[in-house]
């Protein structure tokens, strides 16, 4: 798994664990949640993500520094102010969020599997990579902003 890390784009491992919830869900159910509680749990969890996803670009952007997480090598410098000052991997978050949105709007009675297992592989192919470079880049200032701020919430 090694040869993975930082290789794929985390938007197209959220795309694989997507697909997956709509797969798991039932078809009858994802039908009516429009009409159901879940529709409406399921958009704020979207908007939300949103929101802090673009949060996030922006502070990424007025810093002048990459938002590519597949080349941490190219980080200007941390960002550790607003939404970064509550939590290490706010995209992450945003990701995390929306599949959670998807799940809950299908319907997915398995889909509840897969949000643990996206967390799970994108620490391991990404988060876990990058905080690897990012302690060799910025050492003991990187190892700082890691005690102090979770990686998730």
């Amino acid at each position: 798994m090694t040869s993975l890390e930082l290789k794929l784009p985390p938007p197209v491992i959220f795309l694989f664990f997507v697909v997956g919830a709509w797969l798991v869900s039932a078809p009858n159910e994802a039908r009516a949640a429009l009409w159901s509680p879940r529709w409406g749990i399921a958009v704020v969890l979207v908007v939300l993500g949103f929101l802090l996803a673009r949060m996030a670009m922006v502070g990424f952007r007025r810093a002048g520094t990459t938002v590519d997480p597949r080349r941490p090598e190219r980080s200007s410098r941390l960002v550790t102010d607003g939404v970064f000052s509550r939590t290490r991997n706010p995209m992450y978050l945003a990701l995390l969020l929306w599949l959670v949105g998807w799940s809950v709007y299908w319907g997915a009675t398995f889909g509840w599997l897969l949000p643990p297992l996206f967390v799970a592989v994108i620490q391991r192919l990404q988060i876990v990579p990058e905080e690897r470079m990012l302690l060799q880049m910025f050492g003991e200032e990187y190892r700082a902003y890691m005690s102090s701020v979770r990686r998730w919430l």
